[in-house]
């Protein structure tokens, strides 16, 4: 794919300029390392420009009319097939249809990772909203995606799906919004209080380890007890601007802060900017920012966003479906 950029120059300038910044940024974060350039680092490198490269890609090489939607058919069937492979491994006791570790619920198939679920099942339903509008509801196919997001049993997507639910009825009856404002903010935080001190295992965890221990999975205590030390003993000015990070398994999972951790704060700017200049190059709607800007809170809350190299995928979905709409 980088090769296709390379070839494809004029309309590719601009994206190879950031990935040559975005380069230099790395190499001089990995030479305040010592040892440099690490194995895992390199990796850690690919894994975040890949989604770079994928979205440029294919702004530069669009697929024709029919290709696209037998890959949007493709997309549709995916979540059919993961969720006969769910009833099945539950039925069977399939120990790898779950998605946590022991005894927590939560069954996600094929999607491997809870992070990978959460964003997978969320672009699902952000698809067939914005490609089908309204009549997505009347799909069955559209209703399984919702069953199988129940079924995965992330925080982070339950939380996208109550504030996608309201995003829905409030694009369909905005002369209502006086009501289902605050009625979407009490609904919210219901189920805040249901999950936090009424499910058992999140209330064990709040009683014992506090409120943002139980929201966040442990994340904050990632943060404090592994990312920080690592920050305050290893880094000289220099990594606060270009990062440089030796084990990049010291990351709290709380995506934007592990943005930083990896490139620093002036090349962490430069991917952020380039990721959405290469990901939005078609105009929003509000609706689909609003979409957006809850897959946003998502990433605050679940992590991983960036280096799991699927998602990526997953988000094109969203993007063909916004640029083919049917309604």
């Amino acid at each position: 794919m980088l090769f296709g950029l390379l070839l494809n120059y004029k309309s590719s300038k601009r994206l190879i300029f950031l990935l040559a910044s975005l380069f230099g940024t790395f190499l001089i974060g990995q030479f305040t390392l010592d040892p440099a350039f690490a194995y895992s680092n390199w990796l850690t490198f690919g894994r975040f420009v890949l989604p770079l490269v994928f979205f440029g890609f294919f702004a530069s090489y669009p697929t024709d009319k029919r290709g696209v939607q037998t890959f949007l058919m493709l997309f549709e069937w995916f979540f059919v097939i993961n969720l006969a492979f769910v009833l099945a491994g539950i039925l069977a006791d399939w120990y790898v249809v779950h998605t946590y570790m022991g005894d927590r619920f939560g069954y996600n198939g094929f999607l491997v990772t809870s992070a990978t679920a959460s964003y997978a099942f969320f672009a699902a339903l952000g698809y067939y909203y914005f490609h089908y509008g309204i009549a997505a509801l009347k799909q069955w196919r559209f209703w399984v995606v919702v069953a199988g997001s129940v079924l995965a049993g992330t925080k982070s997507l339950y939380l996208g799906m109550v504030l996608f639910g309201f995003l829905i009825l409030f694009d369909h009856y905005k002369k209502y919004w006086k009501f289902l404002l605050p009625a979407g903010a009490l609904c919210l935080l219901g189920a805040l209080y249901i999950l936090l001190y009424q499910v058992p295992e999140f209330a064990q965890i709040r009683e014992q380890e506090g409120f943002w221990a139980a929201l966040l999975s442990y994340r904050d205590q990632l943060l404090v007890n592994q990312t920080l030390p690592y920050v305050t003993d290893n880094w000289q000015w220099s990594n606060y601007f270009f990062g440089g990070v030796s084990d990049f398994s010291l990351r709290s999972q709380l995506d934007l802060i592990d943005l930083f951790f990896f490139w620093g704060f002036f090349g962490g700017l430069i991917y952020l900017f380039t990721y959405l200049k290469t990901y939005f190059d078609f105009k929003l709607t509000w609706p689909q920012l609003a979409y957006f800007l809850i897959l946003g809170l998502m990433v605050l809350f679940a992590g991983n966003f960036f280096i799991y190299t699927s998602i990526p995928l997953f988000l094109l979905f969203v993007k063909l479906a916004i640029t083919t709409q049917k309604s």
